[in-house]
Order: structure tokens, then sequence, then C-alpha cells
């Protein structure tokens, strides 16, 4: 798998599945977001706009998910954030406006104080997603770099080249994806790169297309 990042909201994945070097491809900018997958047993091109969707949940490979596991986390908006610990962990816990858990971040306290584990919950309280982090590298350069040549998050020296996102149903684990990076590196890029990677393509060839709105995905007409 390839990944670009340019934050805060411009990601692109593209993996290798059976010989297709764009067997999957992921990716979001700052209004939608898009999963695409070619294999003819799924065949099908998934997408959404950030305003009718705010976490893309319901993708098995959700861009938001992604740029978050790579430490491009959201502290703040809406919600209440609260801290606890849990055995060797500083836990951070988000609640919405009637108090329910939606995202709970938990913090390895006893020696690089780094993210571990990410976890999303539905609206019964149930774990729906949920993040495993790993094998942390450390970035020569600020990561994510910016346009001025300083990091706008104040540099992320750490990132993990090992990423397991699981997804759930009543709280059990239903199916997993991995994603390994085996190197990192800062680069800018040019008006015409970000305009190749990070704009959604169209959803040619497909046979199924979904649109994703305010929890539901819906078929579209071919």
């Amino acid at each position: 798998m390839k990944l670009w990042v340019n934050p805060p909201g411009e990601i692109y994945l593209q993996g290798d599945i059976a010989f297709d070097p764009k067997g999957l491809i992921a990716g979001s900018n700052k209004h939608e977001f898009w999963l695409a997958i070619k294999p003819k047993e799924i065949n099908s091109y998934w997408w959404g706009k950030w305003a009718e969707e705010t976490s893309g949940q319901k993708l098995m490979l959700s861009p938001k998910m992604v740029l978050e596991a790579l430490g491009i986390a959201e502290i703040g908006g809406e919600g209440n954030w609260s801290l606890s610990n849990v055995d060797h962990y500083d836990v951070l816990s988000k609640r919405n406006e009637r108090a329910t858990v939606i995202k709970k971040i938990y913090i390895y306290n006893s020696r690089d104080y780094l993210i571990k584990k990410i976890e999303y919950f539905d609206a019964n309280g149930q774990a729906a997603v949920v993040t495993e982090l790993d094998k942390y590298k450390k970035v020569l350069n600020d990561f994510p770099p910016s346009r001025e040549g300083h990091s706008r998050f104040g540099g992320v020296p750490f990132v993990p080249t090992f990423i397991k996102i699981i997804t759930c149903i009543d709280g059990k684990e239903e199916d997993s994806v991995r994603i390994t990076l085996g190197s990192i590196k800062s680069m800018n890029f040019t008006d015409k790169q970000r305009r190749r990677l990070f704009t959604r393509p169209a959803p040619r060839g497909y046979k199924h297309v979904y649109k994703i709105v305010d929890g539901n995905i819906i078929e579209q007409p071919q």
C-alpha cells in the first residue's frame, strides 16, 4: 500500500489487489471522502460528503481514521473531553451532547507516551471501530510539513508504521484491515500533485456505487 497525506484533511491510499496496483483506493479532501475496491467479488465504490457524514465509520477503511492514526487527531470541536487512567494508559474520552462516549484515545504512559489505540463507539455505546497502532518510527523532519517550512501541528516526531483498523458488530470483532508502512518521508506537494491525488475520482467501471448520508449507505443509479 502507498499512502500520501497533506494535513489537515487530504489523504490518498492506493493498494495492490490481485495484481491490480489500484485494486484499492481511498481518499479524502476538505469536502469529500471515498473508498473503491476493484476485485470482481466486491467491485464497489463508496463516497460521501463530510457535511453529511462526519466520521466515515461505515467504510471498512475510513480516511479520517487513518489520518487520526497518523497523529492528526483533533482534540476539540463539538463534544466534551475527559481524562482517566486505566492500567498503563491515559485515556482521553470524548462525549457528545447527550453525554454518551463516542471516542476513546489510549496513550501509553509508562514509557513512550504514544497513542496505542483509538476506539469509536456507536449510538448504543458499543465499540464500532477500533484502531490499533504499533511499531512507531521517528520522522527526521516535522510531520506533517507546512508550506511555511514548519509544522502547523508542532511536529509529530513519531509515526506508527503498523495500523490495524477493526470493525465490530455488537462490540465483537467482525473484520479488519492492516496497513504497514515501509518508509516515511516529508514532501511538499505541487498544485498538480494535489489535484491528482486528492480529487475524488469518477466511479467509472464499478458495478456498485454507494453514497453514505447520515450513516445510511444508499446505492446510486448507474
